[in-house]
C-alpha cells in the first residue's frame, strides 16, 4: 500500500477524504430503502477503500471518522448507523492492515473474531440502550436462533470480503489510474 504523504499536499488529502467520506454518507442515507439497510452499510464502507488504497491508513480513518460522526445525525433507522459505525465503516481498513501484516490463517481468526464482536454489540446495543426486542428480531418459523443466524452470517461475511478483494483488485487495475492522473497522485 503507498505511502504518499510527500507527494499529496494537506488540502489535496483533506478534500479527497471530505469526497469521500461525503460518498459514503450518501450511501447511508439511502438506507431509509427497506432492502438497503443491510447492504448499504456495507456499501459506505468499501467506497473508504480507495482512500486507504491511494493516501494510506491514517487516511482511510480520517475519512472513515468524519462518515461515521455525520451518520450519526442522519436521520436513518439506528440498526444501519449502528452497523457502519461498529463494522463496515472500518472493516476495509482493518482488512487492508491485516491482510499486509499477518499470515492468512491469522488473518481470517483476527477477521472473523472481528465480525463476531461487532455483530454481537451491534445487537447488544439495540437491545440494552435502544430497547429493541431482539427475542422477536431473531425468531424463524416461532423459533429464536440468533446463533444461528449469526453463523449464517460468518458465511456471508466471508464472501463480503472475498468480494472486497474482487472489487478492489478491479479498482487497483481499472480505476486507481484514473484516480491518481484525475488528482495527481504520484
Amino acid at each position: 500500500m503507498p505511502d504518499n504523504k510527500k507527494t499529496v499536499s494537506s488540502g489535496t488529502r483533506a478534500a479527497l477524504c471530505g469526497i469521500i467520506a461525503a460518498l459514503s454518507c450518501v450511501f447511508m442515507f439511502a438506507t431509509f430503502i427497506p432492502a438497503g439497510e443491510y447492504a448499504l452499510p456495507a456499501i459506505a464502507g468499501i467506497v473508504l477503500a480507495p482512500i486507504v488504497i491511494e493516501l494510506g491508513i491514517r487516511s482511510g480513518l480520517m475519512s472513515y471518522a468524519a462518515s461515521a460522526l455525520v451518520t450519526l445525525i442522519l436521520p436513518i433507522n439506528i440498526e444501519p448507523k449502528l452497523l457502519y459505525i461498529l463494522f463496515f465503516g472500518y472493516y476495509p481498513i482493518l482488512k487492508a492492515a491485516l491482510e499486509s501484516r499477518f499470515p492468512r490463517p491469522v488473518e481470517w481468526m483476527i477477521k472473523l473474531a472481528v465480525f463476531n464482536t461487532a455483530m454481537i454489540a451491534s445487537y447488544t446495543v439495540l437491545a440494552k440502550v435502544f430497547a429493541f426486542d431482539i427475542a422477536t428480531m431473531f425468531v424463524v418459523g416461532g423459533v429464536s436462533i440468533p446463533w444461528l443466524i449469526l453463523l449464517a452470517g460468518n458465511g456471508v461475511f466471508v464472501i463480503f470480503d472475498i468480494a472486497i478483494t474482487n472489487i478492489l483488485s478491479a479498482y487497483i487495475r481499472i480505476l486507481s489510474p484514473v484516480f491518481r492522473k484525475m488528482f495527481r497522485l504520484k
